[in-house]
């Protein structure tokens, strides 16, 4: 969403946040100033801009809109961000503990979210809340959806095919997987059905992008796919690019100068560096783990939290 590096913005994993002026220099400000309605369904804590302090960028994130009241507006502007960020995380966090009390909403654990198959928004209700949103839409509309069914490295897949009859006892077993595969693709089918019966496609950008691949691997080739109105720009670019780049590709279709403080590059530019590198930073992985999953180093998650240990240059797939 920043078109920055974490290095840059300082943030690896939650707790993490963007402070500061990255809190503010991202796409869906840009979006939204153009009048866009800008809406995110995500996972919880992980795939949720306002868990990250990204400030006047979504409308809605997760079927919620956020609020801090004139005090709170008085506050940022008075230069109070962090201090305004810091009770409305608070107030979250207390409401949540109050409805688990009093068996209302059952609170979830965040790590279960990402790595067991739990009770969370699924997939399928997503992509029902995209197109709802697609349905009332009366202005230009932003919507980033992230699914998660793929995540691992335990699956549910909705529908068992290659997978049918099979026990899933241990990690990444590639037939609930490739289970989960199919259910992605079914669901890029439903959005894009509903977009040509809605005469909506031709006026859509379409982008179906990941973080990583299979057991988290970061340094092997992951889609990253574009459709643009009419078919424009129908191609395939061979060079190495990054998420860094579907920011200023956007901007470069809807004719906007690209910021100066985004570090990707527009792939509809014909002059790519073929031999351009990609540049990442990670942590350390807690290693006493028998069940072979990534897991954070639990002694970090203090103060000052995750701290960038080391650093990835891939040239190719190497």
């Amino acid at each position: 969403m920043t078109s920055k590096l974490p290095t840059q913005t300082r943030v690896l994993y939650p707790p993490d946040i963007l402070t500061g002026i990255n809190s503010f220099q991202h796409l869906p400000g840009i979006i939204k100033s153009l009048g866009y309605k800008t809406v995110e369904y995500g996972v919880p804590y992980y795939i949720d801009a306002y868990n990250y302090n990204l400030q006047d960028g979504f409308d809605i994130v997760n079927n919620r809109t956020i609020s801090v009241g004139k005090l709170g507006d008085l506050g940022r502007k008075l230069g109070f961000d962090n201090e305004v960020y810091l009770l409305s995380r608070l107030s979250w966090r207390i409401s949540d503990r109050i409805q688990h009390i009093f068996f209302i909403r059952a609170m979830q654990n965040p790590f279960d979210i990402v790595t067991q198959p739990v009770s969370n928004i699924s997939d399928k209700e997503k992509i029902d809340q995209l197109l709802s949103q697609l349905d009332q839409a009366y202005s230009p509309v932003f919507i980033h959806v992230h699914l998660l069914g793929t995540h691992g490295g335990l699956y549910s897949p909705p529908g068992r095919y290659y997978s049918k009859g099979e026990r899933q006892s241990q990690p990444w077993m590639t037939d609930f997987y490739d289970d989960t595969l199919l259910a992605f693709d079914s669901y890029v089918v439903e959005v894009v059905d509903h977009l040509q019966s809605n005469g909506q496609f031709e006026n859509t950008i379409l982008i179906i992008y990941t973080d990583h691949n299979k057991e988290f691997k970061v340094n092997e080739r992951i889609p990253l796919i574009f459709h643009f109105p009419g078919g424009e720009q129908a191609g395939k670019v061979t060079g190495n690019v990054e998420n860094l780049d579907i920011a200023p590709t956007i901007l470069d279709y809807l004719g906007l100068p690209q910021p100066d403080w985004m570090n990707g590059v527009s792939l509809l530019n014909g002059n790519l560096d073929s031999q351009r590198l990609i540049f990442g930073a990670g942590t350390i992985e807690y290693k006493n783990n028998e069940e072979k999953i990534f897991v954070l180093d639990p002694e970090q998650d203090l103060p000052p939290f995750y701290q960038f240990s080391y650093l990835n240059v891939i040239d190719c797939q190497k």
